[in-house]
């Protein structure tokens, strides 16, 4: 609750995401996650010669991947 004892919408209200992005942001961070732990299993196991791992970056892969507004938000390839 705020200082006035009236509770405050949660962030990511204010933010105008709804429980079913943020489901999904999840979702996206998790599957990095997944991703980046195999691909350091199969490189000390010798089969991927290179790994440059992103454990604890999720979030900022899963803020590009999932835009807050898909009809104004845009990403541009570098």
């Amino acid at each position: 609750p705020g200082s006035n004892g009236v509770a405050r919408p949660a962030e990511h209200e204010v933010l105008g995401l709804s429980p079913e992005r943020m489901l999904d942001m999840f979702e996206v961070m998790l599957l990095a996650r997944i991703i980046d732990e195999r691909q350091s299993i199969l490189n000390r196991q010798g089969i991927e010669p290179c790994h440059n791992s992103s454990q604890g970056h999720e979030g900022a892969g899963a803020g590009r991947a999932v835009a807050p507004d898909r009809a104004r938000d845009t990403r541009v390839p570098r």
